[in-house]
């Protein structure tokens, strides 16, 4: 476990009046390593693994939440599960990701399964909080 304060500059992209903010900032990289449509073999990894991120951003001043992403819930019996969930407060966001491989060994019958999950962290990973300038709110 890592616990840190840091200050990230030009974290955000501007698009007119709102400021674009990637939450997932330690796994926004990552691609779903299943791209085929089908697979021949079993799936390994070196380990089960379970990954989790709480970040705290702290809202620029003259800035108000506009939006955040929908949270996820996707539980796989016995393969993974993928949860996020946004909390926000006057001045700060909080973010939660939560992801679970149960397993190392899958049969390829689970391959449409784990390309769904990773599929959709990857989607999940992309998404990007809005934050709009308080001035244009009152417009």
């Amino acid at each position: 476990m890592l616990e840190c304060r840091i200050t990230i500059p030009h974290l955000t992209s501007i698009a007119g009046h709102r400021r674009l903010l990637p939450p997932a900032i330690f796994q926004a990289n990552n691609k779903s390593p299943f791209q085929h449509a089908e697979r021949k073999y079993a799936i390994y990894f070196d380990y089960p693994f379970h990954v989790i991120d709480q970040i705290t951003f702290a809202i620029p001043d003259g800035y108000v939440v506009e939006s955040t992403p929908a949270g996820h819930n996707d539980t796989t019996v016995n393969v993974s599960r993928f949860q996020t969930a946004y909390r926000t407060s006057p001045g700060k966001i909080e973010f939660q990701r939560d992801f679970v491989i149960n397993g190392f060994f899958y049969p390829v019958s689970y391959y449409g399964q784990l390309k769904r999950i990773f599929g959709t962290t990857a989607a999940s990973d992309a998404e990007q909080l809005v934050l709009t300038a308080e001035a244009s709110r009152e417009k």
